[in-house]
């Protein structure tokens, strides 16, 4: 047929550069498939049709099951024969990596799927990424003129951020040059230590432990203890308060040049994998992908096949060394205990199925407020915030504890001590500075759950923080925006500098001094800071942004207002001039604590007890 006579549609995703494309073209349909192309073409007020609106609310929860099914590929007698090393199945180590990565494509690879069939008689126009998946739709397509972005996986690319006089640097850094100044500045720091890891026998083993949050604990070590952190993914030391606290501590790190020797660098090299072997080998099983992979009867793997192999061979390089690393670290620490605070790590599952194998005992310590309804419970096993391989559970207090035990997990196995992080939290903090700046705890959505890459999710999280602004400008208060660290938290800086440039927006930076500081503290949706500012005395508010994983039924909103950003005037104005009504969310505030946080200001007196008498 005549390419005149066909519709034609054009598919925008964010690797296509708008500016280059002529709109004025006799395009038929055009549709966006993400929030960004949308946001553009918006921006730009080019009509044009979501993506989105293919994929009815059920069938977004049905994908998002499917999706986990996938994170399993590894698990197969054959291909799990040719990944293990040392007892460890590789493809297990980065199944949050992979996840991140397939949920989008999934998303897309969907509504095509539905999109197609009712434009059947059309000719589709796109990138090359998007045109590789049209291809295995068996349609007719065209490729814009545009050069093609690689794919980029989860903490491949990092920003370092640098707060100098309430202006921002932004330092890039790949995953590649991470890992090779990492060691220079341990060995720096490790010159500078009074305390050598010498002699060590019965050692507790803290695993990616953070020293700034971890304060008290770390300084609550006596002289004869041997506590030794090993940070394989987090510096042990990024400035001064963190070389000091650890410096003064009688805590134990390895960095990597002393826990490896010359003999041993050869042998970590010698262990490697023959990485061209490991592709051919991924070949030969190119049958077992192409079923496996597959939506609706149509596989996907020719869409991810490159980069999936991309991800193994650079992962798995990594993770080789990790192992042996590991391994060497415990014949020279002589562990008697483990504590992870996630199960789901690289490094906590590698520490993990290395301490199984020797029956050593595991710790998993509850580091934050986790989503406690009923339909959260899958969510949570994956994210390794509750024990599938642990020897027990360190809960911070009776409402976790009674969670656990309405899930079914065994009773003996929970153990209420506090939360140790919490020990230096002091009511008088909240006096010391009179502020009058109101701060936000923002996090974007996420690529964990399906649902955030809807672009309704989005529109509702900007618009909310839009709000925010216009009302801390209406009532005269400074606004601090701290969002996420996670490298892949939306910057919002962008859709609120130019109207509201007094907002100060930050993503590094101590979250106990800035809400020790504040007015008034609030939070998108939930976040532990919740308790941080309840803990200093703070009327705090949760702005509602998203509906999943039965948030709104969360305990922690049944002292805690939650309520939707068009409402937050009203409650602006009753906390500003109501004293009443302040002091009274202040008040259910600490009621929540009493229920929630066990022993609040020796968390960390129980914890080592615990660990030392075990």
């Amino acid at each position: 047929m005549n390419d005149n006579l066909k519709n034609k549609i054009l598919l925008i995703d964010n690797s296509i550069n708008v500016d280059s494309i002529n709109f004025d073209s006799e395009f038929n349909k055009i549709i966006t498939l993400d929030y960004l192309s949308h946001e553009k073409l918006q921006n730009k007020k080019i009509k044009h049709t979501v993506s989105d609106v293919f994929i009815s609310d059920s069938e977004f929860k049905n994908l998002d099951q499917l999706s986990h099914n996938f994170l399993k590929w590894h698990d197969n007698s054959k291909i799990k024969k040719l990944i293990t090393h040392k007892n460890i199945n590789l493809g297990k180590l980065f199944e949050i990596d992979l996840h991140l990565y397939l949920l989008p494509i999934l998303k897309t690879f969907f509504e095509l799927s539905k999109l197609i069939p009712i434009n059947s008689n059309s000719i589709f126009y796109s990138s090359s990424k998007i045109c590789n998946f049209l291809e295995q739709f068996g349609v007719e397509y065209r490729k814009l003129n545009q050069k093609s972005k690689s794919d980029e996986f989860y903490l491949d690319s990092l920003t370092y951020e640098i707060n100098f006089n309430n202006k921002s640097l932004k330092i890039p850094i790949s995953r590649t040059n991470y890992k090779r100044l990492k060691p220079v500045v341990e060995n720096f720091y490790f010159s500078l230590f009074k305390n050598k890891p010498d002699n060590l026998t019965n050692s507790h083993i803290l695993v990616e432990f953070d020293p700034l949050k971890y304060n008290k604990l770390l300084s609550s070590f006596s002289n004869n203890s041997n506590y030794v952190i090993y940070n394989r993914r987090r510096p042990y030391v990024w400035n001064y308060s963190t070389f000091s606290i650890l410096n003064k501590s009688n805590v134990k790190f390895f960095p990597e040049s002393k826990l490896i020797g010359k003999n041993e660098k050869s042998f970590l090299k010698n262990s490697k994998f023959l990485l061209d072997d490991l592709v051919k080998n991924f070949n030969v099983h190119n049958d077992y992908f192409e079923k496996f992979f597959m939506v609706n009867n149509l596989s996907f793997w020719k869409i991810i096949k490159n980069s999936f192999t991309i991800l193994c061979i650079s992962r798995f390089n990594e993770y080789i060394k990790e192992i042996e690393m590991a391994l060497i670290f415990f014949d020279k620490t002589s562990p008697s205990t483990i504590t992870v605070w996630s199960e789901i790590g690289s490094t906590e599952q590698i520490i993990i199925s290395i301490a199984k194998n020797k029956k050593i005992p595991i710790f998993l310590l509850q580091h934050g407020i986790y989503h406690d309804d009923d339909s959260a419970v899958n969510f949570n096993f994956f994210s390794g915030v509750l024990p599938k391989d642990s020897d027990y559970f360190l809960v911070w207090g009776d409402y976790m504890y009674e969670y656990c035990k309405k899930i079914g997990l065994n009773q003996n196995q929970i153990k209420i001590i506090g939360n140790p992080s919490f020990d230096e939290y002091k009511k008088d903090f909240s006096n010391q500075i009179n502020s009058k700046y109101i701060l936000l705890a923002a996090q974007g959505p996420t690529n964990f759950a399906l649902d955030d890459l809807k672009n309704s999710v989005f529109e509702k999280y900007i618009s909310s923080i839009k709000q925010i602004c216009f009302l801390a400008k209406k009532f005269q208060k400074h606004l601090i925006i701290k969002l996420h660290p996670d490298p892949n938290d939306l910057d919002i800086t962008n859709y609120i500098k130019e109207e509201y440039p007094d907002v100060t927006v930050i993503k590094t930076g101590d979250m106990k001094e800035l809400i020790q500081n504040c007015e008034l503290f609030l939070c998108i949706d939930i976040s532990t800071a919740i308790l941080e500012a309840q803990l200093l005395q703070k009327p705090t508010i949760s702005i509602s942004v998203k509906e999943n994983l039965g948030l709104s039924k969360s305990k922690v909103f049944e002292y805690c207002v939650r309520t939707d950003v068009s409402h937050l005037e009203n409650y602006f104005n009753k906390i500003f001039n109501n004293l009443e009504f302040r002091n009274n969310l202040v008040l259910d505030g600490t009621k929540f604590l009493n229920k929630y946080l066990f022993s609040k200001k020796s968390a960390s007196e129980n914890f080592i007890n615990f660990l030392n008498n075990y």
